[in-house]
């Protein structure tokens, strides 16, 4: 298999003995093989090691780490890309979501059809908290029809038109809830070693995703190939302030007074940093500068009643019921 490319699926938990064995056997039951699988356990206090170690002692594609305290799930999201022994693809997988058994296969096919891609991600579709019964498809919200915000019925959620040539400017404007899409995407792994990996901070996803749509294309895969599962233990869900956000990035962490503020410093950051050329850089700030004056002209319509600017507008509408979708994973 050695002209076959090899991909890490980095998943790295935390008491997750719910759904852990779950996610597991999605892996296992991939199409696509050669793949290893870095399981990073961030000092959990339940039936998680004993379930991963059971596992690991039947396939060797599977390793995996105990980390002597809690390190956070920021600094545990990069250990296991960093224990990668190398391979061409990288992936990361939450310990309770689940894949189709062609999600690996699509995704490596498509990259290495796309060598300007910086990441491939299929469609998404949200699954119950116990149950692990479909109950919606994110990608409704394309036309408007459903939410793309998990539990809290009724919360605005972006209106996209198309995820054709997404850009670092389209990042901007996404809402929160679709970064899950690209988070658990697949990379190139020489271009994710080429950004700052995930930071230490709330919002530090969107910083990743930034990077890397600087760094290439998104190519999208328009199959329900991955299966977020929502409950109420799901980081997502639980944390119901910015200190609890910051807290979950970093035990030591602080939520940002003004965090508006600080991620637009961040993303400010993240193009300094950026490996492009200068004038791709220039374009940059300026798309930031732009989404800025975007920003407070909202504000000001909010204000008065009217409705935001840009394509990427939210919309007010309800995630679809069980009974409205009858879908199966």
């Amino acid at each position: 298999m050695s002209d076959v490319p090899h991909v890490g699926i980095g998943l790295p938990v935390y008491n997750g003995q719910k759904h852990i064995a779950l996610a597991l056997d999605s892996i296992l039951a991939q199409s696509y093989e050669n793949f290893e699988l870095i399981v990073s356990d961030n000092a959990s206090t339940d039936r998680t090691e004993e379930i991963c170690r059971d596992y690991a002692s039947r396939d060797r594609r599977i390793r995996y780490f105990r980390n002597p305290e809690n390190l956070g799930a920021a600094r545990n999201y990069n250990r296991v890309f960093e224990l990668f022994t190398g391979g061409k693809y990288f992936r990361w997988h939450a310990h309770d979501d689940l894949i189709a058994p062609t999600n690996l296969e699509k995704c490596v096919r498509i990259l290495e059809e796309s060598p300007s891609a910086s990441l491939a991600f299929p469609r998404r579709r949200y699954i119950t908290w116990e149950e692990g019964r479909a109950i919606g498809s994110a990608w409704e919200s394309v036309a408007g029809v459903s939410t793309e915000d998990g539990l809290a019925p009724g919360r605005p959620t972006n209106r996209l038109e198309s995820f054709q040539n997404i850009n670092f400017a389209a990042v901007l404007r996404l809402y929160g809830g679709w970064f899950p899409v690209f988070a658990f995407a697949m990379y190139p792994t020489e271009l994710l070693r080429k950004t700052h990996l995930l930071g230490s901070f709330p919002g530090a996803d969107r910083i990743l995703v930034a990077e890397l749509a600087m760094l290439g294309d998104f190519v999208e895969i328009p199959e329900e190939l991955y299966f977020q599962r929502l409950h109420p233990a799901s980081g997502w869900t639980m944390r119901k302030n910015l200190q609890e956000e910051a807290a979950w990035f970093d035990p030591r962490g602080r939520a940002p007074r003004h965090p508006k503020s600080s991620l637009y410093f961040k993303y400010l950051n993240a193009i300094h940093r950026s490996p492009i050329p200068l004038h791709e850089k220039l374009a940059r700030y300026f798309d930031l500068a732009n989404r800025l004056a975007e920003a407070g002209m909202n504000g000001i319509r909010r204000k008065v009643g009217l409705g935001p600017l840009g394509a990427y507008s939210r919309i007010e509408t309800r995630m679809p019921t069980e009974a409205q979708t009858g879908h199966t994973p």
